[in-house]
C-alpha cells in the first residue's frame, strides 16, 4: 500500500528501520533501531504506539541527563560567579584605601610644599638663564621670573595684572 507523507504530502512513505537522531539544548544523541514508516522529502517519521512510547522514554531519559548536566555546570557557574564577586570586592576596597591614602598625601603636599632643594633651585636657575639666553638671540626681552608667575614676558605679565578695561 503506497501512502503519500500526512506532512509534507510530497513523497511515498518509506517503511523501515533506521537510528534517530535527537537533538536537546544544543545537545544530541542517538535513539537505535527506530522502526517506523519514513518520508524522504521530510525525514518526518510515522510510528505505530509501542514504538511511539519507546522513543519517547528515550528522548526523556536523554532531555534528564541533559538538564542535570546543565543544572550541574549552571551551580558551578554561580559558586564562580560567587567567588569573583567577592574577590573583585576585596580588590576594590583595597583600592579605595590605596586612593583615600593617596588624595591624603596629594592633599597634604599642596596644601604644606616642602622647601625646593638646592638642585631643584640650580636647575631652576639653569633654565631661566637658557630660555634668557634664547630670547636674546631672537631680540625678544629677558623673561621675569618669579614664583608667583613662573615663567612670562615681563610685558605679559603686567598685562595679566592690570584689570581689563573692557569687561
Amino acid at each position: 500500500m503506497n501512502v503519500k507523507c500526512p506532512v509534507c504530502g510530497v513523497a511515498e512513505l518509506i517503511h523501515g528501520t533506521r537510528d534517530l537522531p535527537h537533538t536537546y539544548k544544543g545537545e544530541t544523541t542517538v535513539i537505535p533501531a527506530v522502526t517506523a514508516d519514513f518520508c524522504p522529502a521530510c525525514d518526518e517519521s510515522i510510528t505505530d504506539m509501542a514504538e511511539t512510547e519507546r522513543v519517547m522514554r528515550e528522548m526523556q531519559a536523554f532531555n534528564k541527563q541533559v538538564n542535570a548536566a546543565t543544572h550541574a555546570s549552571d551551580e558551578e557557574d554561580a559558586d564562580l560567579q560567587r567567588f569573583m564577586d567577592e574577590a573583585l570586592a576585596d580588590l576594590e576596597a583595597e583600592l579605595v584605601d590605596l586612593s583615600k591614602a593617596d588624595q591624603e598625601c596629594v592633599a597634604q603636599a599642596l596644601l604644606s610644599p616642602p622647601p625646593p632643594s638646592p638642585a631643584l633651585e640650580r636647575a631652576f636657575e639653569r633654565r631661566t638663564r637658557t630660555l634668557d639666553d634664547l630670547l636674546a638671540m631672537q631680540g625678544n626681552e629677558p623673561l621675569a621670573i618669579d614664583r608667583e608667575w613662573d615663567v612670562m614676558p615681563a610685558a605679559g605679565r603686567e598685562q595679566a595684572q592690570s584689570p581689563d578695561p573692557d569687561p
